[in-house]
């Protein structure tokens, strides 16, 4: 091999090395690791209501807001089933009564009225 070609392959490798440590070590440089500002409420849209109530549940605990605010999903099918007298406990129901039992007083939680189809609701 010429000296030419013996520079490029060690270039080569070199910068290969590099880069690949470069971008292993990138989420580091990119992530900020800091607690998010201090609200004045935490507000929970329905969805994937278990998580975003621990969610919730810990900003609270941490400090991080006095107050939660709930907001009411639609019912849709299900008012048909109330409309005869079958009582459906909502999900926003459900996550009111998971934040008292997991010690978030009764005062410090809103169940916003509504009928929140989805977020742009």
């Amino acid at each position: 091999m010429n000296r030419r070609k013996t520079r490029y392959i060690i270039f080569s490798i070199v910068l290969f090395t590099v880069t690949i440590g470069g971008c292993r070590r990138a989420g580091r440089w990119l992530v900020k690791e800091e607690l998010p500002p201090r609200a004045d409420a935490l507000v929970i849209l329905m969805g994937n209501f278990p998580e975003r109530v621990l969610q919730a549940f810990d900003l609270y605990r941490d400090g991080r807001a006095d107050r939660i605010v709930v907001v009411e999903e639609s019912m849709g099918p299900y008012r048909s089933l109330e409309e005869r007298g079958v009582r459906v406990e909502t999900n926003s129901e459900q996550a009111v009564r998971s934040l008292i039992t997991l010690g978030v007083p009764a005062d410090s939680i809103t169940l916003l009225p509504g009928d929140a189809r989805s977020t742009l609701d």
